[in-house]
């Protein structure tokens, strides 16, 4: 399996944020993200949040081959917005930056769990709707691919045990067809990180070339 520190680039010690690589540098961010999307979209392979190659995707890889297949839709979806892509369908609601996320312990009671010291949480929180033929499991499989990005072109990993964020579905309960779910994506960033954009595709049925990108400007 890979070494994500080789492939992703230097990650920053203590956070999910991935170093050593930037998107293309371009006036207004609608460019910047049209430009690392235009460039290619990589999943690599074992680099996701748990091992799982299918849980992580780089906005900044080689170029794409411009076949017409699997390229990026370079359209910047709003928040609040349905945006379809691939069997799923995703509601951005809102993204929070926050200190502390309410999290299950091992004895099933909620508590805030604070950010690492010199991060902050921020929580993406979203309806997901099964647009696919089959069910799949919102927490704890790997169906959404997604990466926030933040205004100085970082990118960073959702946290682990998404299952004991408060309100996310619990393991081994999956989605099914037609049927929607709350959802919050978690990312641990720096204090000083601001969101800027939230990209998602179906591992199932895309590739990561397939990528839908949501504004958290325009919230």
């Amino acid at each position: 399996m890979p070494d994500c520190r080789q492939v992703l680039g230097r990650r920053v010690a203590g956070t999910g944020r991935t170093g050593g690589r930037s998107l293309v540098s371009l006036t207004g961010m609608r460019k910047m993200i049209v430009a690392a999307l235009g460039v290619g979209v990589l999943l690599v392979a074992g680099c996701g949040s748990d091992g799982d190659s299918k849980s992580g995707m780089d906005l900044t890889s080689a170029p794409a081959s411009g076949s017409g297949q699997g390229e990026p839709d370079l359209t910047l979806y709003k928040v609040g917005a349905p945006v379809s892509n691939g069997g799923v369908t995703v509601t951005v609601r809102s993204a929070t930056s926050v200190p502390a996320i309410s999290m299950a312990s091992s004895a099933g009671e909620f508590a805030d769990q604070a950010a690492p010291a010199g991060e902050k949480y921020v929580a993406v929180d979203a309806v997901v709707r099964n647009d696919s033929a089959a069910p799949f499991d919102l927490s704890c499989g790997k169906s959404i691919g997604n990466r926030l990005v933040d205004e100085q072109r970082h990118q960073f990993d959702i946290i682990a045990s998404l299952d004991k964020v408060q309100g996310n579905p619990v393991c081994g309960v999956t989605l099914q067809q037609g049927s929607e779910s709350p959802m919050k994506w978690v990312f641990a960033v720096p204090v000083d990180a601001t969101p800027r954009a939230f990209g998602f595709y179906d591992t199932e049925t895309q590739q990561p070339t397939e990528v839908k990108v949501v504004d958290l400007k325009t919230q």
